[in-house]
């Protein structure tokens, strides 16, 4: 069954066809009033699925164009207008059911079917029949010759497809389109498999054949074409023989008289037994007629013809003849019908074997096609089969699978490739996944286990008061840690999912940097490092959410400088952005590990060791997010002894 889905929402109109054609349906989806009316009034559909509110045309005018023009397809209102006025209004413009958003899909599914098996639509026909074959559109069964025959969804939406549109050559891609929803331009043998599985239903076991190929029909046609165009040539060479042959007897004619002409035809034609001849004197007594030959089916031919003159073509007894009738003057002015014709059985015999002959070899073609067809699918397919084999052996534990790209064709070769860049990035997505539940897990644990083991310790005993606050004091170290975690997280979270800046005002950077190194001046004094700013620019964005991204980075350059080192910012404006970078000395960053820096709780220290001044490992993605909101990029690189992170933000007006 066809439905159309007119829906402007572009998600609902994607849910819509999916569910829809998932439940056994053909489904189109016009995304405005203009689209849906035209392929309402021009296509032949089953139910129309109709919002209210759509650019272009209402559905209110869609569904009065619909019923102006006579056509009762059934239609379902879906939309979000749900007074009783709307109701109203939609079912006497000539609705046959209204449902309003949000829906149940399993309701709307319901009242799909109910109105199909309804039959509202008294143009559609409930059952189509083809020779002997009937399809039953409302139960969806199929019969032939009185016999039920078991079909699939699939096969019997097939058996519709084709049942519908019978005597048509239909292409694969529609067949894949209109049946399983696929729009690709089939180059494989899926669609020719489901057409012989078809077929052995429908028709190994009854005549006639209904199902037919395309590739045996292109055969047989060549085949008749050939025989046509073999036809056309004799008769060609024929009708030349009896030009000539009519040009002999022109010439006797007009060269006698009328006494003169059955002696001088006789003398002519003594020897051509293949010609047949009559000649007719104006009042209608012959004057000349091939001896031993019936003229009776010639003659009534020409008159019902009714014709003075022209060629003919006539069956007399088992045998064809051609000739041509015209009228030729005499010498004393008077006109003679002549009719001259030949026998065309030498050339009939040989056509009849000729037929014969290219009738077998057009067979033999079919069968070798078929077998070739058959045997060069199975052979293209044989890199698609080593690829599923490879891919079932695709696990969480062997994502280090790849599919075999060096012997397989160019064509599918770039679908392996396509595929292992696929696996690679599964894996590294998988493995990221697997460090970063492994990281949240020691960070989360690691705070409780400490809170429980020093409780339970505690309490094991009788301890002096001191003791029991200094057990105190240490859980709220702890619980400090896990609420700067969670603070952490939960800010992480609002920043990654809000699309606009909580407030937007000019900010100087430079001014920025200079009071945060205000505030780590003392950390920064404590290890002598040296901290230094060039460079100035302005930027729009929010003031507290850079300040907090410009704090970690610069935190966290002071803490991995060497006593003795130094820290730069640097602030560099450009045409259409600026670039903030922060150098700052100490040891090199693994070049494995730069890729990972910005990802939640990730440390380069895999054993996880955190010195108490270290939080969670949230503050360089806390960074990227508040980055990335305001519409910049970071990136981290190391040059000589230096690590460089920087930051590009667009400059707004």
């Amino acid at each position: 069954m066809k439905l159309l889905v007119v829906e402007d929402e572009s998600k609902t109109g994607e849910y819509l066809q999916q569910g829809l054609s998932e439940a056994g349906f053909v489904v189109d989806l016009a995304r405005n009033g203009m689209d849906g009316r035209h392929l309402a009034m021009t296509g032949d559909y089953d139910l129309l699925i109709l919002d209210v509110m759509l650019p272009d045309l209402e559905g209110w005018q869609i569904l009065h164009a619909l019923r102006s023009a006579e056509l009762a397809v059934p239609v379902l209102f879906l939309t979000a207008r749900d007074s009783v006025a709307d109701r109203v209004k939609g079912l006497e413009l000539g609705a046959d059911d209204y449902l309003v958003k949000p829906f149940a899909f399993a309701e709307l599914l319901a009242r799909v079917r109910s109105l199909l098996r309804r039959g509202s639509a008294p143009s559609l026909a409930e059952r189509i029949q083809v020779a002997d074959l009937v399809l039953d559109l409302t139960r969806r069964r199929a019969s032939r010759g009185g016999q039920r025959i078991a079909l699939t969804s699939k096969e019997f939406s097939l058996l519709e497809l084709l049942a519908r549109r019978h005597g048509e050559v239909l292409p694969r891609s529609l067949i894949a389109s209109q049946v399983w929803d696929m729009n690709f331009d089939s180059d494989t043998n899926v669609i020719d498999v489901a057409i012989r599985r078809l077929r052995a239903k429908i028709d190994d076991n009854f005549e006639p054949k209904l199902i037919h190929t395309v590739r045996a029909a292109v055969l047989l046609g060549l085949g008749i074409l050939i025989a046509l165009a073999m036809e056309e040539h004799f008769a060609v060479e024929d009708f030349t023989a009896l030009g000539e042959n009519v040009n002999v007897i022109r010439r006797v004619v007009e060269s006698s008289s009328a006494a003169e002409v059955s002696t001088r035809l006789n003398d002519v034609l003594q020897h051509r037994t293949d010609l047949i001849v009559r000649v007719q004197a104006p009042q209608g007594q012959p004057l000349f007629a091939t001896p031993n030959f019936d003229f009776a089916e010639v003659l009534r031919v020409l008159r019902k013809a009714g014709r003075h003159s022209g060629a003919l073509v006539w069956q007399q007894g088992e045998e064809q003849y051609r000739g041509v009738h015209m009228q030729v003057p005499l010498r004393d002015g008077d006109a003679l019908d002549v009719l001259v014709g030949i026998n065309t059985e030498i050339h009939a015999h040989f056509l009849r074997a000729f037929r014969k002959t290219l009738m077998l070899y057009i067979a033999l073609a079919a069968l070798a096609s078929g077998l070739f067809g058959w045997w060069a699918a199975r052979r293209g397919l044989l890199p698609l089969r080593a690829m599923a084999s490879r891919a079932k052996s695709v696990t969480a534990d062997r994502l280090n699978e790849r599919m075999p790209v060096d012997m397989v064709p160019v064509e599918v070769a770039d679908l392996g490739v396509t595929l292992n860049g696929m696996l690679a990035r599964l894996q590294g997505d998988f493995q990221r996944l697997t460090d970063f539940s492994t990281d949240i897990a020691h960070e989360l644990r690691t705070p409780i286990t400490n809170l429980l083991t020093q409780t339970e310790v505690a309490l094991s005993q009788t301890r002096e008061p001191a003791k029991y606050r200094d057990v105190l004091a240490s859980n709220v170290e702890e619980l400090q840690r896990l609420a700067r975690m969670v603070s952490d997280m939960l800010y992480l979270a609002k920043m990654e999912h809000n699309l606009t800046l909580p407030s937007a005002e000019m900010i100087e950077l430079a001014d920025e940097v200079r009071a945060l190194f205000e505030f780590y001046d003392a950390f920064a004094e404590d290890k002598a490092v040296q901290l230094q700013v060039e460079g100035q620019a302005q930027v729009r964005g929010d003031r507290l959410m850079l300040r907090r991204a410009f704090s970690n980075l610069l935190s966290n350059a002071i803490r991995h400088t060497p006593r003795c080192g130094r820290v730069i910012v640097s602030i560099k404006p450009g045409e259409e952005d600026l670039a903030v970078t922060i150098d700052n000395d100490g040891e090199a960053i693994a070049p494995d590990v730069l890729p990972f820096i910005f990802e939640r709780f990730f440390r380069a220290d895999k054993s996880r060791a955190r010195p108490e001044s270290d939080g969670a490992g949230l503050g360089l993605a806390i960074t990227k997010a508040i980055v990335l909101a305001h519409g910049g990029i970071i990136s981290v690189t190391r040059a000589h002894d230096r690590t460089r992170f920087t930051v590009r933000l667009p400059i707004r007006s």
